[in-house]
């Protein structure tokens, strides 16, 4: 599913409960979900949905890895990464 699916299927769920959006308003309202996920993520913080999941931030050490072609040793530096934890009732539905 692209973006432009997304927002269709978004508007129409809307529709479904009774609120009645434009395309373009309806992205803007995707959107600016997905910016608050994203800037607390960043900033440390956990965004949580209950019946949906939660997404936060965790971190990988900076470690010694191998080049698999040359077989020379590099650098693999530290990095932050989202993680999305599924809540059990979203597992539930989906097993």
């Amino acid at each position: 599913m692209n973006k432009k699916e997304f927002v269709t299927e978004v508007q129409s769920q809307a529709e479904y409960y009774g609120v009645i959006m434009s395309k373009v308003d309806t992205e803007t309202l995707i959107d600016a979900v997905f910016g608050v996920i994203k800037d607390k993520v960043d900033s440390g913080d956990m965004a949580a949905w209950p019946g949906f999941g939660k997404f936060s931030l965790t971190k990988t050490n900076a470690r010694n890895g191998r080049n698999p072609i040359t077989g020379e040793s590099i650098k693999i530096p530290e990095k932050r990464k989202i993680r999305f934890k599924p809540s059990s009732i979203l597992n539930d539905f989906l097993n």
